[in-house]
Parts: C-alpha cells; structure tokens; sequence
C-alpha cells in the first residue's frame, strides 16, 4: 500500500511501522485513526498507546478524529454470540463477539457467479465510546464531539445498530482537560499552527 501511494504520489512522505509506537518529525493539526484501523489493534494497552502516540504527535489546539463501528449488541438474543451485518444475494456477513474480551471477529462469504463460495475473517477488539473518551483524556486530550457518521449525525441511543462512530477529541494546551486557548466549530478543515 506504501509503494502504490508513493508511485502515486512520491512528494508524500510515508512511515510504515507500529501505530502504537512508531514517530515521525514534527506537529500536526490533525491525526486521524479511521477505517476502524484501532480496532486492529488487538489488546486495550495497545490501542491506549496508540491513542497516546497520535496525541504525541498533534499540534497545540491540533485534533484527533478517531472512526469505529459500535457492536450491535442489542440484536444478541441471551446466549447468542453472532450478529449478522449484511446478507444479500452475494455475499454474508456476521461478527461473532465475546462481551467479556471485546474480541471480535468479522466473518465474510461471498457466492460467485459459478457457485463457489470464498471466505474471509478479520479480527479485531472492539472499544466503547465511553472507553475511547478514557483513552484520550490519559492521553492529555480533551473531548470535543461524537457524531455517527461523516456527515455529524448525533451519535446517541438511537443510533443504527452498526453505525460508525466518530469521535473527534483536541490536545489540550496546558494539560488534561484545561480550555484550548481557540475553540473551531464543526468539521472545518484545521489550520497548521502558526510560527511564533
């Protein structure tokens, strides 16, 4: 995937390493951990370190917007442990879940046109909302919104079974949970900070 992009564009630079521990130089106004990727992070140390290292990486007053799917766990009848997410003509999907590890896995079948069925798993831990605000405050952030997609649906009880969840939480300027000095509104793009 490295290499596509830098054939793509070469001018970008690319670190390939651990989420949780690998740096780069200098300060963002955005980090972003999206495409569920925390998830793949399979222990909660592992993703409270990988929170902590996108916070090491943020600008004063920079932002870090944090996406994951949010388990169904409403649709479990007692003693059920898989929850279907797609079933169509083609393909079927269903996550089996243990609520006392949050590990997940997302099982696939896909019918092609001759028949044949090919299957596919992926495995991943999945993170609450209210455990995800925890990871960010240890990590000196401060929240600042929740919504339910990309568009900022309010992300409440009512949301969809299998909505994706997107937190966006600003590192704070003079420690955990103290007022940034500049407060943006809404999803407009971040400003670098300026030189002083």
């Amino acid at each position: 995937m490295a290499d596509e992009l830098h054939r793509k564009r070469p001018d970008i630079p690319v670190v390939v390493g651990d989420m949780a521990t690998a740096t780069v130089d200098g300060a963002f106004a955005l980090v972003y951990v999206v495409w569920n990727s925390l998830g793949n992070v399979r222990t909660q140390a592992g993703q409270v370190a990988t929170v902590a290292n996108a916070a090491r990486h943020l600008a004063p007053g920079g932002h870090l917007v944090v996406e994951l799917s949010v388990p169904a766990l409403r649709r479990f009848p007692p003693g059920q442990t898989a929850v279907p997410f797609h079933v169509g003509a083609h393909h079927v999907g269903f996550d089996t879940l243990d609520l006392a590890t949050q590990q997940g896995t997302s099982h696939h079948y896909w019918r092609r046109d001759d028949g044949t069925v090919r299957y596919a798993a992926s495995n991943f831990r999945y993170v609450w909302p209210a455990e995800l605000d925890l990871m960010a405050q240890l990590a000196g952030l401060e929240f600042v919104r929740r919504t339910e997609d990309w568009r900022g649906a309010p992300f409440d009880r009512r949301q969809r079974e299998r909505g994706l969840g997107v937190a966006e939480a600003r590192l704070t300027l003079r420690g955990a949970w103290c007022r940034p000095a500049a407060r943006r509104r809404g999803w407009r793009r971040s400003r670098p900070p300026r030189a002083r």
